[in-house]
């Protein structure tokens, strides 16, 4: 992560496919619409459940959250120890999934770029 883009057109071969996970954002929007070739991903993000509430704006689109919020979010109502598994292990993602799916967590899929900029 940066706090700005670091990606830039000249950087991106013809038809790349770009899976930007980064808050901020790696790819500015400029990018984004100078290369219409090319197929842009927004990552690092989930679909929260519509029970979830609170009082700060994340600026982002609605019902959307940060995955590292997401994943504290799932530790700590499900109630299972971090410590118990490697950060990163397939155990521990598959864990984080199914604890994520119970709760009402789903993927967040979402296009950028190629027919314009998604909003």
């Amino acid at each position: 992560n940066a706090p700005s883009a670091l990606i830039q057109p000249e950087h991106l071969k013809e038809g790349a496919i770009v899976y930007d996970i980064s808050q901020p954002k790696n790819i500015a929007k400029s990018v984004i619409l100078s290369r219409p070739d090319c197929y842009f991903f927004d990552g690092g993000l989930v679909r929260q459940p519509e029970f979830l509430k609170y009082r700060f704006n994340f600026g982002l689109n609605e019902r959307s959250i940060f995955g590292c919020v997401a994943e504290t979010i799932i530790i700590g109502v499900a109630e299972f120890n971090k410590d118990q598994f490697k950060e990163g292990s397939t155990d521990y993602i598959e864990l984080l999934r199914r604890a994520g799916f119970n709760l009402g967590f789903t993927p967040y899929h979402y296009q950028l770029g190629n027919n314009g900029f998604a909003e």
